[in-house]
């Protein structure tokens, strides 16, 4: 069932690795995501309850996927997923935005003394 939905529905493919769990799929999926341009809020939902939030880091849908994060209130997940891939401003970053920290305070400027 899922090679016959990979080849007619990529997300539907995505959504359904991340809900079932997947594993051994995983790796497949963090590749493919990176190709896509659009995603739907549950299947961003989706990829960061299922560990594989990091993958998007480096992608269009990044902004988009913490937008989801911070409104579904799993920001905390993909931050350790960010620290753990390596991204550590990224990381920083949605922590500061998840508390809701005013932007002009998220500067390495505003904590100078």
């Amino acid at each position: 069932v899922l090679d016959k939905c990979r080849q007619l529905d990529k997300e539907l493919y995505v959504k359904l690795v991340c809900t079932t769990f997947a594993e051994q799929r995983y790796s497949e999926i963090g590749e493919m995501v990176k190709n896509l341009t659009a995603l739907e809020d549950n299947t961003l939902t989706s990829l960061i309850l299922a560990g594989l939030g990091a993958h998007l880091a480096s992608t269009d849908l990044y902004i988009k996927m913490m937008e989801v994060a911070i409104s579904e209130e799993i920001a905390d997940k993909l931050v350790e997923q960010l620290k753990e891939a390596g991204f550590r401003a990224q990381a920083c970053s949605l922590q500061l935005m998840a508390l809701r920290i005013p932007g002009a305070l998220r500067t390495m400027s505003s904590f100078k003394l």
